[in-house]
Order: structure tokens, then sequence, then C-alpha cells
């Protein structure tokens, strides 16, 4: 079994580039992975969650669902939200740092129903440790996913600070989508043992058999494995 954490049906990429479930499928039938996780970024929280609701009911058995979050000071999306977990099935949520700020004022409520529906957020950090560490010690019942091994810029400097951060704090997990640096995978796994990282490719635009190669390259355990490739995201998932 393997289920990829990590699968946009809408981009961050310069044309906002959009995938079928159809096309995601493929994708998957290619890497020989069972299931993904699915969102899309770079529209509205309600847009959102029509789109990844349209696709996931195409292929309910492949897809799971995840709601986007893209709140302001302004526009407080705590009830788009609820009405994507309890309306449109969505499992976990979805935040970048690039489309929104972290701080509690704006992401707080999001974070609140999160931890009220006891779903993981994973959340890109854009490399802002200052406000992912400050959202760790303000929601310590938070499910926290960070991808990239927490850091999209793949700094070594800066991965390490993420699995610090993972490695003191029982909430939080780190995905291994998109991560240049690919060795700091196994050095991840070493220091926080297999149950705290889970695989994804941040997929389609990145093929998701590149990023099952970087793992295989590793020399896992087939124990290991297991735990990246489906039991962590499982777990949080509840599946």
């Amino acid at each position: 079994m393997i289920i990829d954490c990590h699968l946009h049906v809408k981009n961050g990429d310069y044309y906002r580039t959009e995938n079928s479930g159809e096309e995601i499928v493929q994708a998957l039938d290619k890497g020989g992975i069972d299931k993904g996780v699915v969102f899309a970024i770079c529209t509205s929280t309600r847009e959102s969650t029509d789109m990844v609701y349209k696709e996931v009911q195409k292929y309910p058995d492949r897809l799971i669902g995840f709601a986007y979050a893209r709140p302001s000071y302004d526009r407080i999306v705590a009830d788009d939200i609820r009405y994507a977990l309890a309306q449109r099935n969505m499992k976990g949520i979805k935040i970048h740092r690039g489309e929104t700020l972290l701080h509690p004022d704006v992401i707080g409520p999001v974070l609140e129903v999160a931890i009220e529906y006891d779903v993981p957020c994973l959340i890109d950090s854009g490399d802002d440790f200052p406000a992912i560490s400050g959202i760790v010690e303000r929601y310590p019942m938070l499910k926290l996913i960070l991808p990239h091994l927490g850091s999209p810029s793949g700094k070594v400097f800066e991965i390490d600070k993420y699995i610090e951060l993972a490695r003191n704090h029982e909430n939080v997990y780190l995905d291994t989508a998109y991560v240049p640096t690919y060795w700091k995978i196994k050095d991840a796994i070493e220091r926080l043992g297999p149950q705290k990282v889970l695989y994804g490719s941040d997929g389609i635009l990145v093929d998701p058999r590149t990023e099952l190669m970087k793992i295989e390259v590793l020399n896992f355990s087939p124990e290991t494995k297991e735990y990246l490739y489906y039991k962590n995201i499982a777990r949080l998932l509840k599946l």
C-alpha cells in the first residue's frame, strides 16, 4: 500500500495548472500508488472545496480530499472549512504561507476547527519558522504536517530546524514532497523514527515516481517504508 499525501488539483506554479482526477489517478497508476490526498491552492476556500469535491467524487476509492484555507484579517473562513469537512467529507486542511498569514489572528480560527474535527493540517511554512513554531506552541492538540521536510527551499539548515521541532513535539510530522536535498529524508527518519515522516510528491507537476525513487535509493527497511508510505497518513486520517 502506498498513499501519496501531497497532490494538487490546482497548483501554485506560474500558470496555476489544474489537474483532473483522471490525470491524477493515471499518474498514481504509473507509480504503483494506491491512493492520494488532493487539494487545490491559488483559489478561494469555497472554490477549492468545490473543485476537489468534484474530482474526488469521480474516484472516491483513490482520492482523499483536503479543504484549502485562505483566510485574512477581514475574511474568516472557519465556516467554509466546517462546510468542507462536514458537508463535503474533506479529511484535512491545506494551508500555504504564500497565500495567507500564519498570524494567530488570521489562521487561529481555522486551526481551532481542525482541532474540533480532529483532522490534520498540512501547512506549507514558506520557511517562516517563527510562525510555525508559534503555532506548535499555541495549538498542542493540532495534528500538523509540514511538507518538504518543513522547508520548501530545501536548505539543509532550515530543514534541521523543522526536524528538531518534530522531535520535540509529538503532534508534528514531516512530509517528503519535492525535497531537493533528498538525503535529509534519511536524516529525518534516523532522528525522528519512521512514525513521523510521510511520503508525498507535490504531484502531479512533479512526477510521483521521482519522489518515490528518492526514498527507494535510501534503502530503508520494509517496515520503515510501511510507515512512510501509508501507516502514518492512514493513522492521521483514521482510514
